[in-house]
């Protein structure tokens, strides 16, 4: 994995890069230094986003989530990750209805 990146692991699009899911629905997962921002766009419209904080400690849209916690949103466009300590997260981004 790249530091600092997200990388998607599953996808709706078929790709040699990606395993393959018959849904709209993509997993994505990164290693974060501290300090660090990501804006995460949603993939699909009407998509939510859960995202699953692995290792380390963020705040996402100001809220905090640490190691083995978790924070699912819906109803938005997009989220901002602001990585505390060392991080590594898993984002999946899922159909809500």
């Amino acid at each position: 994995m790249k530091p600092n990146q997200l990388v998607t692991l599953i996808s709706p699009v078929k790709s040699d890069d990606t395993l393959w899911i018959n849904q709209d629905a993509t997993f994505s997962m990164g290693d974060f230094g501290p300090q660090k921002q990501i804006n995460y766009e949603i993939k699909t419209p009407g998509n939510g986003v859960y995202i699953f904080v692995i290792e380390g400690s963020v705040k996402i849209n100001g809220q905090n989530v640490n190691k083995r916690d978790a924070l699912g949103v819906y109803d938005i466009s997009s989220i901002t990750i602001d990585t505390e300590t060392k991080s590594r997260l898993l984002i999946m981004d899922i159909p809500m209805l």
